[in-house]
């Protein structure tokens, strides 16, 4: 009977280390998730910020004398702020009607009316409040995939237009690409609406869809959500990118995860 006894307590102390050491590597994964989506996150708000600086400034350039001198010199202007901002393709500046006056680079072709983007209707209608990043888009001026932040122009009347940064999403997926966090690991950034912009490893398909499940983490010790762009159960972290209408997510497949406990208890 005691012989019985022992083997039972035994293996009901086996059992316990082996639970405590799967939820201690549980909440070390949910903590390396965390820590890292904070580090990207702060990380892409000084990119951001960077854009954002320029739009201000050339908002205010434009505002204070710019609107007054040769459109030929309009454009030299915004080319050597652009130049100084390597994340953007492209500052214009689009007038009241929604007609692109000014680029940076080449001449806006005649009468290019961007009235209906998301980017020019927040501004007019005063539904952004600052800084207003539109969804995933094929450019009219250049026909190549981008996103376009926008800040609005006023004159003594009121709305006078928008001067917006085109960020092309190619350098945003070059920029994410460079990162590696292992097998079964994905860096997502997202605008506040979960609609998602970049995902590394890609996903071009899924670009420009909403995905509102990866930027409501779920309040708990171990955070994990059925990530819906693979349709598996993965542990996830969301961090809020400073100052701009963006959320960076990080997710690990629960699979690999536990691949890689059980390769580190080796």
């Amino acid at each position: 009977m005691l012989c019985v006894l022992v083997i039972v307590a035994f293996a009901g102390s086996s059992a316990y280390d082996a639970w405590r050491a799967y939820h201690n590597a549980l909440v070390a994964t949910d903590r390396e998730l965390d820590n890292v989506s904070k580090a990207l996150a702060e990380q892409t708000a000084w990119t951001w910020q960077g854009i954002d600086l320029l739009l201000r400034d050339t908002a205010r350039w434009y505002h204070h004398g710019g609107d007054t001198i040769a459109p030929e010199r309009v454009s030299e202007v915004l080319a050597n702020r652009a130049a100084g901002v390597r994340q953007v393709r492209l500052l214009t500046i689009v007038d009241a009607q929604g007609i692109q006056r000014h680029r940076s680079r080449g001449s806006s072709p005649p009468h290019l009316d961007v009235s209906d983007r998301s980017y020019f209707i927040a501004q007019r209608d005063g539904t952004a409040t600052g800084l207003f990043m539109s969804e995933p888009l094929v450019t009219r001026s250049e026909n190549r995939a981008g996103v376009e932040l926008s800040r609005r122009l006023d004159d003594e009347k009121g709305f006078a237009g928008v001067v917006t940064a085109i960020v092309d999403l190619e350098d945003l997926k070059q920029f994410y690409g460079a990162i590696n966090l292992g097998a079964g690991s994905a860096i997502h950034l997202l605008r506040e609406d979960g609609t998602l912009l970049v995902r590394n490893p890609p996903t071009p398909s899924a670009v420009g869809e909403k995905f509102p499940q990866l930027i409501a983490a779920p309040i708990a010790q171990v955070k994990q959500v059925v990530n819906p762009i693979v349709g598996k159960r993965d542990f996830i972290a969301v961090a809020r990118v400073r100052d701009t209408p963006l959320e960076l997510t990080v997710t690990r497949e629960e699979i690999a995860a536990s691949r890689g406990r059980r390769a580190r208890a080796a």
